[in-house]
């Protein structure tokens, strides 16, 4: 499962703010999101970071789904009015999804520029530079736990971020690495609720869809055996007699 959202750069002063980054998740369509970005990367509308079926998350939505909540997300701005630089990658879903979201932040507020360049450029340039307010971004599992999502992205020990998506605080960080080294029923509970309160209180990501999978055959085609992290596996493929 991918999870598809916008990076806010806490070291920006538009997004230093837990309370914008609040503003930007009321303010956004995710159902529309989902259709703008096409069959690639269209898939279910979630403002969680555990995918729906992953061990430990949660069914209740955090952040609306289709109709924005704008007169929350007026009010969280407290008449705040910016420009943010939005980093996208340059196929036609990431363009689109980011016009969309163009569109999405000027009533609260918040005038984007999109600057849209190839995967490997724009990835570069999140990394080397912090000439950015809110960049596209995926983040795909290997293994079905909820580690590989919350301790992933946001502990900067586990895989050897320079700070963590977010730039979580020392009290974020000391419970996510609680939670890793828990077990059973009580590591999933406390992923979930994790999952819940960063989403909620941080909001340290723009989270809006997580892909679905699509595949197509012919009808000679048989065997079709899926994988659930790595989609289907090739080499079982047979021709139908």
């Amino acid at each position: 499962m991918t999870l598809d959202f916008y990076e806010l750069n806490p070291d920006r002063p538009l997004f230093a703010s837990p309370r914008v980054r609040q503003a930007v998740n009321y303010a956004i369509d995710r159902q529309a999101l989902v259709a703008v970005a096409g069959p690639y990367y269209g898939g279910v509308p979630t403002g969680h970071y555990l995918p729906p079926g992953m061990p430990g998350s949660l069914p209740d939505p955090v952040y609306p789904l289709g109709t924005p909540d704008l007169v929350k997300a007026r009010a969280l701005m407290h008449g705040l009015h910016a420009t943010a630089t939005m980093l996208t990658c340059n196929t036609s879903a990431c363009i689109q999804t980011a016009q969309l979201i163009q569109s999405e932040l000027r009533p609260i507020g918040i005038k984007v520029h999109i600057v849209s360049e190839p995967i490997d450029a724009m990835s570069i340039r999140m990394v080397d530079s912090n000439s950015w307010d809110l960049s596209w971004a995926t983040w795909t599992y290997d293994f079905a736990d909820p580690s590989d999502y919350i301790s992933g992205l946001f502990d900067p020990a586990l895989y050897g971020w320079s700070g963590g998506v977010g730039r979580l605080g020392l009290r974020w960080i000391s419970a996510i690495k609680r939670a890793f080294t828990l077990t059973g029923e009580a590591r999933l509970t406390n992923y979930g609720r994790l999952d819940d309160e960063l989403a909620l209180r941080e909001a340290p990501l723009l989270a809006w869809a997580t892909e679905s999978a699509r595949d197509f055959f012919s009808a000679r085609i048989g065997c079709e055996v899926y994988q659930p992290i790595y989609g289907i596996d090739l080499g079982r493929l047979c021709t139908r007699k």
